[in-house]
């Protein structure tokens, strides 16, 4: 599983962490559907990027599951 994926032309890639700072707030159902991967390896790699300080994730309410939880992953703001 890499945390790289093409984005267009033959250089150009973009990481799990690119990604979420492009888009702000995103699900693990999100970053699997951009990865290829499956809900559970997305939410895996997540949840280590959260341990090593690179995302912080925040439980919500889900837009997509029925109205039950997901956790909202995003990049953490810089201490001041």
């Amino acid at each position: 599983m890499s945390n790289v994926v093409g984005i267009g032309g033959t250089a150009s890639v973009e990481t799990v962490e690119d990604f979420v700072r492009r888009r702000g707030s995103v699900t693990s159902h999100e970053v699997g559907r951009r990865f290829g991967w499956t809900y559970e390896d997305a939410h895996r790699h997540m949840k280590k990027l959260q341990r090593q300080g690179v995302v912080h994730g925040e439980t919500g309410k889900s837009m997509t599951n029925g109205g039950g939880r997901d956790i909202f992953w995003s990049i953490p703001k810089p201490s001041e």
